[in-house]
């Protein structure tokens, strides 16, 4: 649970986070740097030893591959890939600027597409420690790279772009006749109305680690035109959505979702299913950075490898 403080434990606060970004040893650094983000200009410590990442898809996975001390995030635990630190406290979902303002940052990460929203409270988290913003409107290359140049990062940064392009050329190299010759598919089920998302390769106006990944494999998938909004297809359509796929990638952000399917008629009629070109893969890969991306490319990898 969050602590909550009041009005006058905030100020209180506050005037004790002022007084003691001018003591030496403490958690500010004393080299800073001026920046620009989406919010304006913010001048950013340069060796932060106390950073708090609101989103743990956009702002703790870049935080955590440039070295930053993050002591706290909004995280789940269904992301098994991300290398949390051990001792990082969870925050509350969605959190609230006293609750951050009890962590004493001295650098905050939040996306700043929506700063006044209570899932994102970028506006007020400006006043108890500089903020650097990150978008889920672009790629996470992108954010990445924002953040190591604020930072002056920008080797791990880039270090981390060259391992995952590494991984893309190898997994393109080896499977190259797979991937000229094989329709795959990436799907999400939602057991509530056994509905199904079929992801797409990426459109390039939002953080999608799914997409990216098929664009970069140059991935034949679902002729669009067979889907509804925003990729969706009713249970009683899976048959013609699916029937062209020739292996499908099932993204299991809870658990258990594909064992609901274990004994479902229409599931087991699809080619894909029945020749044993389905490969699971779990946690929540919705929104994320360099982690989350390298795992969906290994996911795919691993489906790829179903027709060695």
């Amino acid at each position: 649970m969050s602590t909550r403080v009041t009005r006058r434990q905030f100020a209180l606060g506050a005037t004790a986070l002022a007084a003691a970004s001018t003591l030496p040893g403490l958690a500010f650094a004393a080299e800073t740097k001026t920046v620009t983000t989406l919010l304006g200009t913010a001048e950013v410590p340069l060796n932060p030893q106390r950073v708090v990442t609101i989103d743990h898809r956009t702002d703790l996975e870049p935080a955590l591959v440039l070295g930053l001390d993050v002591i706290a995030s909004g995280y789940w635990a269904n992301r098994p890939w991300v290398p949390v630190p051990e001792g990082m406290a969870d925050l509350d979902m969605p959190t609230t600027a006293e609750h951050v303002l009890n962590l004493a940052p001295d650098l905050i990460i939040c996306s700043g597409d929506e700063p006044d929203d209570e899932w994102w409270p970028t506006k007020r988290l400006t006043a108890i420690a500089p903020v650097l913003t990150t978008s889920f409107k672009t790629n996470w290359r992108n954010n990445l790279l924002a953040l190591g140049e604020a930072l002056d990062r920008q080797e791990p940064a880039a270090a981390a772009i060259a391992e995952y392009d590494a991984l893309i050329t190898d997994i393109k190299t080896r499977h190259a006749a797979t991937l000229a010759g094989k329709t795959l598919a990436s799907v999400q089920y939602f057991p509530d109305d056994k509905s199904f998302r079929v992801h797409l390769p990426d459109q390039g106006d939002y953080n999608n680690p799914k997409g990216e990944v098929m664009t970069e494999l140059a991935v034949r998938t679902i002729d669009p035109a067979l889907l509804g909004e925003y990729g969706l297809v009713s249970y009683e359509n899976m048959g013609a959505a699916l029937e062209k796929a020739d292996g499908i990638l099932f993204a299991n952000s809870s658990n258990g979702d594909l064992a609901l399917l274990a004994d479902d008629p229409l599931w087991l009629r699809l080619p894909a299913v029945a020749n044993g070109k389905v490969r699971e893969m779990t946690g929540n890969t919705n929104f994320g950075s360099f982690y989350t991306s390298r795992h969906v490319a290994q996911a795919f990898d691993g489906l790829l490898g179903l027709f060695a």
